[in-house]
C-alpha cells in the first residue's frame, strides 16, 4: 500500500480503487521486530492523509476482503480491527460519523457476497446509531430491507421495533414494504415485521386498514405459529364486518384449521345448498338364459358357410368352440 500511495505523489502512475483495495485491509497489521507475528498498528493509516479522506471510503464501494482481514485479526487476538479503526476516527472526527453509517447501509445493495453484507451490517450495528441518526438514515434502512441477504434485513427490522414508536417514523414509505417482507422464507424476518406493524397501530390507527391488508400476506405461510400471530394482531385491530370479511376472503384457503378458528368470525359462511341427489338410471336386468341368448344350430351346408364368414372374425368367444364342433359334421 504504502508503495502505491508514494508512486503515485511522485507521478510515476495514478492508482484505481481496484489497486487501493487489494491492500488497503492489510495496513493495520505490522511485522514485531523481535518475532513472525503481526500487531495492530495505526502507523500507516495516520502517515498519508488520502488514507482517511479517500482511501477507507473506497470499502463501502466495490468488494474487499476486509471482512477476512477483521478476523484474522480477531483470531490471532489482535487488540484491534477495522471496526475498532472506525469507532476511534468517527468519535475523534476525523471520519464523518453519519456518512460511515449510511454508507454502511447502502452497501446492502452493492452486491457484495453475503459475508462481506454482513461485515457492514455488524460495522453499523458496533457504531450504535441513537435514535436521531436512525430517523435521518430512515431511507437508506428501507433500502437495507430490499437486500438479497437476510442478515441486513433482520438488523434493519430490530431497529424498527423501537424506530416505529417515533413518530417521525416514515410509515408511508415502510408500508409499500409490506408483501416482500410477510411472505419471506425466514420466519424470524416474518415475525419481526408482525413486531413493527403492532407498533405502529398502537402508536396510530390511521393505517389499520391498509396493514390489515397487507398482514394478509403472512397467511401465505404454512408455519402455524406466523399465522396465528398473524391472526392474534389482525382480531386486534379489525372489527368483524363486512369490510373485514371482503380483505380476507381471498386468504381463506391458504388458512391453517388452528387460524380458520381464531378468524371464524371473519370468515363469510356461504348458504348451506341442498344436495341434488340425481336418480340413476333404471338398468333393465336381462336373465342370462333365454332364447334372445341361445346359440343357433346350424341345419344345413349353407348355414355352415354362413357361420364359417362370421367365425374368421370371432365376435363372441362360443365361436371357436362351436366352430370345432361344426367342422366334423359339415366339414
Amino acid at each position: 500500500y504504502e508503495y502505491l500511495v508514494k508512486w503515485e505523489r511522485e507521478g510515476y502512475f495514478q492508482t484505481t480503487p481496484e489497486m487501493i483495495l487489494t491492500v488497503l485491509p492489510g495496513i493495520l497489521l505490522k511485522n514485531k521486530q523481535d518475532s513472525h507475528e503481526r500487531e495492530y498498528t495505526l502507523e500507516l493509516i495516520e502517515k498519508y492523509p488520502i488514507t482517511l479522506d479517500t482511501h477507507v471510503w473506497y470499502l463501502f464501494e466495490a468488494p474487499s476482503n476486509v471482512d477476512w482481514a477483521d478476523k484474522w485479526y480477531k483470531r490471532k487476538d489482535s487488540k484491534g480491527n477495522w471496526c475498532d479503526t472506525f469507532i476511534k476516527y468517527t468519535s475523534e472526527g476525523r471520519l464523518n460519523r453519519l456518512r460511515v453509517l449510511r454508507e454502511s447501509l447502502l452497501t446492502a445493495n452493492r452486491n457484495f457476497n453475503k459475508t462481506q453484507t454482513g461485515w457492514f451490517v455488524d460495522l453499523f450495528m458496533v457504531l450504535e446509531p441513537t435514535l436521531d441518526e436512525q430517523i435521518a438514515l430512515q431511507n437508506e434502512l428501507f433500502a437495507a430491507l430490499t437486500c438479497t441477504w437476510s442478515k441486513p434485513v433482520s438488523n434493519t427490522l430490530k431497529l424498527f421495533k423501537k424506530l416505529a414508536a417515533d413518530p417521525r417514523f416514515k410509515v408511508e414509505e415502510f408500508l409499500p414494504l409490506l408483501p416482500v417482507l410477510l411472505m419471506s422464507e425466514v420466519k424470524g424476518i416474518v415475525v419481526s415485521t408482525l413486531a413493527v406493524l403492532e407498533v405502529i397501530l398502537k402508536r396510530n390507527n390511521e393505517w389499520k386498514e391498509t396493514i390489515s391488508a397487507a398482514l394478509c400476506n403472512a397467511f401465505f405461510s404454512k408455519d402455524e405459529e406466523v399465522q396465528k400471530k398473524t391472526a392474534t394482531l389482525w382480531m386486534k385491530y379489525m372489527t368483524p364486518n363486512a369490510k373485514a370479511c371482503e380483505i380476507l376472503a381471498p386468504y381463506a384457503d391458504t388458512l391453517l384449521m388452528s387460524t380458520r378458528t381464531l378468524l371464524k368470525e371473519y370468515l363469510e359462511v356461504g348458504e348451506e345448498v341442498p344436495a341434488v341427489t340425481q336418480e340413476e338410471p333404471v338398468v333393465e336386468s336381462i336373465h342370462p338364459i333365454n332364447d334372445e341368448n341361445r346359440i343357433p344350430e346350424l341345419t344345413s351346408v349353407e348355414d355352415f358357410a354362413f357361420f364359417l364368414s362370421q367365425a374368421l372374425d370371432l365376435p363372441e368367444p362360443y365361436y371357436f368352440d362351436h366352430l370345432l364342433n361344426n367342422l366334423v359334421l359339415w366339414g
